[in-house]
């Protein structure tokens, strides 16, 4: 047999909503079960009065529950004043860069970037390549040799939006006897050039090193030349190229001896505007983009990838000829400007970021597919948008065609042909079919080249170039100015607050002689009316407090399923103070109160009795959590086998901890999500002085799948840091012997709090530390109270058997705690300095290929992995896509001693727990993308009080130390080469030992 989807209907039976369907209905209910005891069934029956009287409170509470779902979770200040669990759409479904269309939407989103393109690459700057026969990795190339090619690397194109910074030529005019000739200098692309040209120095002589080489001879002469340029910091570069161009034939007065000789030094001028100092500065204007793009990359780099190289988008230059008829009335210097404009966004078309208030009109808005991707701060850019960027490699001359006769103004075209030059030497005439673009390049219309003819009734039309210039520097600016980002975000749509929570007593439905309404009966009644009276009243009491409970739980639907309830219930109720005969039938839970006194107490009798009556035991804990459940269920995330290792804690607020534990990681969820596959920043650097250190450790630059692990794995602390600390450093023992006291100190020094008992010995004092330190992460453990009018304290509240007596903990600071505030803030730094120093939760990533070799020299060089062992796989590869995860164990030993048996350490009690460890692994595993190899190795604590002596152990300790050493080095924008090398080298050692441990 099939089986079939059970899904639950929004739409609310319609019966429900009528009392003629709802009277026969109940009323068959009430035949079958009254059997023969209760044969009249007819309209003046009691009971059938009765029962059409709930039947029409039914009807209301049906109505009810038809309200839209944003009607019954609002709140008088909308959904957002108490329910966070409804994330807005930008919350909710963007996410960080993933794919190459993701990473090139963020390089795009920069305004100073109008193309960019990336790709896979499988080379690295430097070379590397195995050595099958000594089964090695070596930097030199042999017989039995095969090089290396990379995974995860990327190399990106750019081209610029401002066109100077794309080009490589300068103008310059030289004087030769009067005459002013202008000439076109070509120079090397800022991708081809060495880091002389990048540093902060000037140039102060440039030399010719032979000739200036005069070319073939055509109409415009061509010359090419190489120079040496000197630096002011003593650097040097040799044989530097330059192309020169004429833009117009010599004049005959003046020869190509003559020319030559002036045009010496005119280049090698180092004033102010000459060619080699305008071009380095055009450098570092590059360099400075570059840099910007690269900051946006490693910003949202994923898990095991890097940037391997940027490059130029180089030009194909491309001049047209053509002579287009325009129509009588049209003005020739906008068709002259608007032909040269729609040629340039054909060749160059710029990002078409969208406005979300374009979005939404157009027919095939979905929300998913607009927040899809990245969040731009440029507006939205689709991939329909982004294929218009794509790269093309051949020009038609029937498309350039199309585009000009689609103009307004333009009436037929004739002799249209293109001719491509490079580095100003053609390499096609006239073609007038296709050209083909060169990989790597553009194309670029040349308008000094083209020549463009506009005629009228056959007769050519002077244009003035100077207007259309002006012209096209307007819808240059126009189509620059992009329509701005707008909003960002949808708006929530916002419910109407139904204030669904009143109830109306069924009491008031029934007929006036029955006496239960406003009117009641009169005061003059024999007892036995008034007992009838009661006796009524007290048994529809019970319809009433479930119809009533029925009505609140509708109304605290959006607290039900809040994040964060304001009342901690599943079961909600109110109490029924104000139907008649209220204080008659329950004012014996009053005792000597009086009737206004027992109303106004928040917590009586009659609200304990709801409250147990609704939730007795543990159900709201099965409940909440059930709810939490199916929260996490539509994240598609579980987090029950977390829960079921907490169970394993002593102590009464266990579920208090698992809820809490859920709700937090719920409320972190969009943004954990967002990042789940990214890495952290290796080049982030806030350092605003020289000698600060990088942004790497000690610091949440970690990424987004390390945060998501650490959330997962229930960490207090997801930093970056040092995960070994001593107790000494926040803890010390103090009284004499056989009356020892801890207590715990911040990290300033100053005392925190203390324990109330002493011990007889050190060791009990340092097991009660140990139970501290597991308990005292929580902040459900902690009790404020009040001690004297502005004065609080706070104590570890955690019932355990009398041998252990860890409730004899309290605060004991200097500081007055004048509020509860004051103490929260207290008791948050105890749980910070537990969770980051004495848990030893933590997770270190080393992605190996941020190790590859970036420096080479005869000296020194970056040290090149061996070959590594994983479960019996031999990586010759050991660098692409492959990550080493290393936490501590929990345990200690002396490294100094062959074979020392390791021993549990003071602190990470949890981490020798086999199955919470299981569950670790587990969890870093399944996090991680699926295309990485990620080997995790559990590093023990080392005793010798040498250890520190020697760099080679696979130690805790010492892989910290070289690990911060190495971050540090790459993100210090002053640190020297040999520094990079050393700490790489250390590094790359360190990790070779473990894997061989």
């Amino acid at each position: 047999m099939a089986e079939t989807d059970i899904t639950i209907s929004p739409i609310v039976s319609r019966e429900s909503l009528l009392f003629r369907s709802l009277r026969p209905k109940g009323i068959e209910e009430l035949q079958q079960l009254a059997g023969v005891t209760w044969s009249d069934h007819n309209v003046h029956d009691p009971g059938i009065t009765l029962h059409e009287s709930v039947c029409y409170v039914i009807t209301e509470a049906a109505n009810q529950l038809n309200f839209s779902f944003k009607d019954l979770i609002a709140t008088p200040k909308g959904i957002a004043d108490a329910n966070i669990n409804y994330p807005s759409a930008a919350t909710n479904l963007p996410c960080k860069a993933v794919t190459l269309i993701d990473f090139r939407k963020i390089i795009l989103d920069l305004s100073e970037i109008r193309n960019a393109y990336f790709d896979i690459t499988l080379e690295s700057k430097i070379p590397v390549f195995y050595d099958s026969a000594l089964k090695q990795l070596t930097y030199t190339a042999g017989l039995d040799t095969s090089p290396v090619l990379w995974g995860g690397l990327y190399s990106i194109q750019l081209e610029m939006e401002d066109d100077l910074l794309n080009s490589t030529e300068i103008n310059l005019t030289v004087i030769v006897g009067g005459n002013a000739i202008d000439v076109i200098l070509t120079f090397r692309y800022w991708d081809e050039v060495s880091a002389e040209w990048y540093a902060a120095n000037t140039v102060t002589g440039v030399a010719l090193e032979d000739t200036i080489v005069q070319l073939a001879v055509t109409e415009y002469q061509d010359f090419y030349s190489e120079w040496t340029i000197n630096f002011s910091d003593g650097s040097i570069v040799i044989d530097f190229p330059v192309w020169i161009k004429l833009v117009n034939p010599l004049p005959g007065a003046v020869t190509v001896p003559a020319f030559v000789a002036a045009l010496q030094p005119a280049i090698s001028s180092v004033a102010p505007g000459s060619p080699y100092i305008l071009y380095k500065q055009r450098l570092l204007d590059v360099k400075t983009v570059v840099d910007k793009a690269h900051e946006v990359f490693l910003a949202n780099r994923n898990v095991g990838e890097d940037i391997s190289l940027f490059t130029a988008m180089r030009l194909q230059e491309i001049a047209m000829k053509a002579s287009v008829e325009i129509s009588a009335v049209a003005d020739p210097v906008e068709v002259f400007a608007q032909i040269i404009f729609a040629i340039e966004v054909f060749f160059s078309p710029r990002p078409g970021f969208q406005s979300l208030e374009q979005l939404l009109i157009q027919e095939d808005f979905k929300v998913e597919n607009v927040f899809l991707g990245p969040l731009l701060n440029s507006g939205f850019l689709s991939e329909k948008d982004l294929n218009i960027l794509s790269k093309g490699n051949t020009i038609y001359v029937s498309d350039l065609i199309h585009i000009i006769l689609d103009l307004k103004g333009t009436l037929t075209l004739r002799d249209l042909s293109l001719t491509t030059y490079f580095n100003n030497v053609e390499a096609i005439v006239d073609e007038r079919n296709c050209l083909k673009i060169k990989k790597g390049y553009k194309p670029s219309l040349s308008l000094t080249k083209t020549e463009l003819v506009l005629t009228r009734n056959g007769i050519p039309i002077s244009v003035d170039k100077n207007a259309v210039n002006v012209r096209l520097n307007e819808l240059h600016s126009a189509a620059a100015a992009s329509p701005g980002p707008g909003a960002k975000d949808l708006a929530i749509p916002f419910g109407n607050y139904p204030e669904i929570g009143n109830y109306r007593s069924v009491q008031y439905e029934l007929p006036a002689i029955y006496g239960t309404g406003s009117a009641g009966i009169p005061l003059s009644s024999p007892p036995e009316r008034i007992a009838q009276l009661r006796q009524l009243q007290g048994y529809l009491f019970l319809y009433d407090q479930i119809l009533a409970n029925t009505f609140s739980q509708l109304a605290n639907v959006g607290d039900l399923f809040a994040l964060h309830q304001q009342r901690s219930k599943t079961y909600y109720h109110q109490p029924l103070y104000n139907v008649p005969g209220a204080e008659e039938l329950i004012g014996y839970l009053s005792g000597l109160q009086t009737w206004n006194d027992f109303v106004v107490t928040a917590n009586n009798d009659y609200i304990k009795l709801l409250d147990d009556a609704g939730e007795p035991g543990d159900t709201f804990f099965q409940r909440r959590n059930l709810l939490l459940d199916y929260l996490l269920a539509r994240t598609a995330e579980n987090r029950q086998d977390y829960a079921a290792i907490l169970t394993s804690l002593p102590g009464n607020f266990v579920k208090q901890i698992i809820l809490h534990d859920k709700e937090k990681f719920l409320e972190k969820y969009p943004a954990l999500s967002m990042a789940r596959a990214q890495a952290y920043n290796y080049a982030l650097n806030k350092a605003v002085a020289i000698g600060t250190a990088p942004d790497v450790w000690d610091t949440e630059n970690v990424g987004g799948y390390i945060k998501m692990v650490c959330a997962k794995l229930g960490f207090v602390s997801d930093k970056e840091r040092t995960l070994y600390h001593l107790l000494s450093e926040n803890f010390d023992l103090i009284g004499p012997p056989g009356a020892r006291i801890y207590r715990m100190r911040d990290n300033g020094g100053l005392e925190l709090i203390r324990s109330q008992i002493s011990f007889s010995n050190d060791g009990l004092a340092t097991d009660s530390i140990k139970l501290f330190l597991r308990l005292g992460r929580y902040r459900e453990n902690y009790e404020i109270f009040q001690t004297a009018p502005g004065k609080f304290s706070f104590k570890l509240v955690f019932p355990l058997p009398p041998a252990v007596p860890i409730v004899n903990i309290s605060y004991t600071g200097a500081a007055i705690l004048a509020d509860e505030a004051a103490a929260e803030n207290v008791i948050q730094t105890i749980i910070d300095i537990i969770g980051e120093k004495y848990t030893l939760e933590g997770i270190h990533i080393v992605e190996h290929i941020l190790l590859r070799p970036r420096n080479i020299g005869a000296v020194l060089s970056d040290k090149l992995f061996k070959p590594l062992t994983v479960e019996d796989t031999f990586l010759t590869d050991p660098y692409s896509h492959v990550v080493t995860a290393a936490l501590p164990s929990g345990k200690q030993q002396d490294f100094s001693i062959v074979n020392d048996p390791p021993t549990p350490f003071v602190t990470g009690e949890r981490l020798l727990d086999e199955e919470y460890k299981l569950f670790l692994q587990q969890t870093i595993l399944r996090e991680a993308p699926a295309h990485l190899l990620v080997n995790i190795f559990f590093l023990d604590i080392d005793t010798d009080p040498l250890e520190a002596l020697f760099d080679d152990r696979p130690s805790l300790q010492n892989f910290e130390r070289k690990l911060k050493a190495w971050r540090e080095a790459v993100a210090d924008k002053t640190a020297t080469i040999a520094t990079k090398i050393d700490t790489q080298r250390k590094l790359v050692t360190v990790i070779e030992k473990i894997y061989g441990a």
